[in-house]
């Protein structure tokens, strides 16, 4: 069985390379701010058109597509990853001069992320199921 090869996904560095200098400076800008009219104009286009001309630009599949790879790329680096926080429990856990009752809650916190702690419930007594079919 062949695998057919799927493209991978550009990189936002990689697709700002692909646009003119003035469209990259839009989108950054835009990806800044999040108005088109002030984007246009931080890209040099005129004060005149600026609002035409930012318009027009928001359009281009490129500089969307550029856009929503800078919107991804800024979202994941904002976002601390599992093992992130298990590294920064960790070094707060094993440091002397943190208060005892802060390394005790990393090192629980830690456990957790590693599913040490498993909630057991026991359930004594009887159970009736009952199951009914049709128009009973």
């Amino acid at each position: 069985m062949t695998q057919i090869d799927q493209p991978q996904p550009k990189t936002a560095e990689e697709l700002g390379a692909a646009l003119n200098p003035k469209h990259r400076q839009f989108a950054e800008a835009y990806a800044q701010c999040g108005d088109a009219q002030a984007a246009a104009r931080a890209a040099g286009y005129a004060d005149g058109s600026a609002k035409f001309t930012g318009s027009r630009l928001m359009k281009r599949a490129d500089i969307g597509t550029y856009l929503r790879a800078l919107a991804a790329e800024a979202s994941t680096d904002r976002i601390a990853t599992v093992r992130e926080l298990q590294e920064f429990w960790t070094g707060i856990m094993r440091s002397a001069s943190e208060e005892p009752k802060d390394r005790l809650k990393a090192s629980e916190l830690l456990g957790k992320s590693f599913g040490a702690f498993i909630e057991r419930k026991e359930h004594t007594g009887g159970l009736t199921i009952q199951v009914v079919y049709g128009d009973e």
